[in-house]
């Protein structure tokens, strides 16, 4: 007995190349795909077919502007933002959703009254992120000390839509906007844990990141995992196409959080690679903390540049560089261990100068704490000078010179200020706000 597979109907093979299409990225050729139909349908105006082509014909040049995020533009001349844009189509579905029997409604017709629903549950979620979006751009450097709150808000986002617009035509836009809001949910979970110099869950969530990020189109993997994990951002590209802004920015964000990793972990990472390897991993990534700050304690004479952690305020007790076990028990550390130096570049014995570091970075918290202020103190009893500058929640950036220095003294102020920028990824979250479309910059 032979059985064979009914043919799958034009219109229905239209709607799910298109959605496929669209979760793409070619959204020009998706529009043009539902210009075509509607010229050529021959159903009749007025049917929940027709009225469902007529809201697509818009949706790929809202969802070009949503990846471009045009949202967080703010030009003078502007007179369309995408959220409006999407709050229209949003009104337009809601209109032929609202039928007296859906029992009555069959074929393509069915099938358009189910995308139309589920359509209104993607918008929705659209919407959420859009918010979620401007309100990273409102909160700017502030996100250091909102990191929390902004992985709250992303946590809530994927638990409201996480069964949301299920119809399997959907599945590439659902694909698509799954992977979108975990990596954003896993980088602002890997900002927390760094800013808790945790290793483990650092290492972890960086792989996570890693996998989603990789997952949104098909590369060439290495074998080496390590190769993976700090591979630069041409590993993503993929060939003749253009990459929205959004994805750039992510991609971005996710190597601003390897170079911090890589830099807060230095000691660790190093104990398990050879030295010239650890060169080239080091030279792939979009900022190589250790080499810059080693270049500038050459150039500037300083005996020692000294990455101090604040162990006191961890939410887990410190138990040392590298991965611990669960059930290590560490009693909290107290008086000096309480600040321990994670990083010493070069690796020399700073304990003649470890009581003043600590007493200069307790006795100067205020100012420490509030601004991007750098501290400078001269210690005339040791003939030193002190440079300290907050880099992180729990990490004050400390440089020691066994010489009397300048408190304005520009290359080593305008040195440590840059390191601190770029630690708190000021200039990735600017770049949100201004839409900059470089990013070799």
């Amino acid at each position: 007995m032979e059985f064979s597979l009914k043919p799958i109907p034009r219109e229905r093979a239209l709607l799910e190349t298109f959605f496929c299409t669209l979760a793409n990225f070619h959204f020009d050729r998706a529009r043009e795909s539902i210009e075509r139909e509607r010229e050529e349908s021959k159903h009749e105006p007025g049917t929940l077919y027709t009225n469902l082509l007529s809201c697509l014909i818009s949706l790929p040049n809202i969802e070009k502007g949503y990846f471009m995020m045009l949202f967080v533009e703010r030009r003078l001349l502007r007179r369309e933002t995408i959220k409006p844009l999407y709050l229209t189509l949003l009104s337009d579905l809601k209109k032929h959703v609202c039928v007296d029997s859906e029992d009555a409604l069959h074929g393509i017709d069915a099938i358009s009254f189910d995308l139309s629903k589920q359509l209104v549950q993607f918008i929705n979620a659209r919407i959420c992120m859009i918010d979620f979006y401007e309100n990273l751009v409102r909160t700017s450097w502030s996100h250091t000390k909102d990191r929390k709150l902004i992985s709250t808000a992303i946590s809530e986002i994927i638990s409201k839509f996480d069964k949301e617009f299920h119809h399997p035509m959907l599945d590439p836009l659902k694909t698509s906007f799954t992977i979108e809001v975990d990596v954003v949910h896993y980088l602002m979970r890997l900002e927390i844990q760094l800013a808790e110099w945790d290793f483990f869950e650092s290492f972890l969530l960086l792989r996570e990141c890693h996998s989603k990020i990789n997952s949104w189109f098909v590369v060439s993997a290495t074998s080496d995992p390590r190769e993976q994990l700090f591979f630069n951002k041409s590993f993503f590209r993929k060939k003749n196409l253009e990459l929205p802004f959004l994805y750039e920015w992510l991609n971005r964000f996710y190597e601003m959080l390897i170079s911090k990793f890589a830099f807060y972990f230095h000691t660790t990472l190093s104990s398990h690679i050879l030295q010239q390897e650890k060169k080239t991993l080091l030279s792939r990534l979009n900022v190589d903390y250790v080499t810059k700050l080693t270049d500038f304690q050459k150039k500037s004479g300083a005996f020692c540049i000294s990455l101090v952690l604040d162990a006191s305020k961890k939410a887990s007790t410190y138990c040392g560089h590298g991965y611990h076990l669960p059930s290590t028990i560490r009693s909290p550390p107290t008086g000096m261990n309480s600040y321990p130096s994670v990083l010493n570049i070069p690796d020399v014995n700073i304990k003649e100068h470890w009581p003043n570091i600590i007493s200069m970075i307790n006795d100067n918290s205020m100012t420490l704490n509030v601004t991007d202020k750098i501290v400078h103190v001269y210690d005339s009893m040791l003939q030193s000078s002190y440079f300290l500058i907050k880099v992180d929640l729990l990490m004050t950036l400390v440089v020691t010179y066994n010489t009397k220095k300048k408190e304005k003294d520009s290359y080593v102020t305008s040195i440590l200020s840059e390191i601190r920028s770029q630690l708190d990824l000021d200039k990735l979250y600017l770049m949100l706000k201004n839409q900059q479309k470089s990013f070799n910059q």
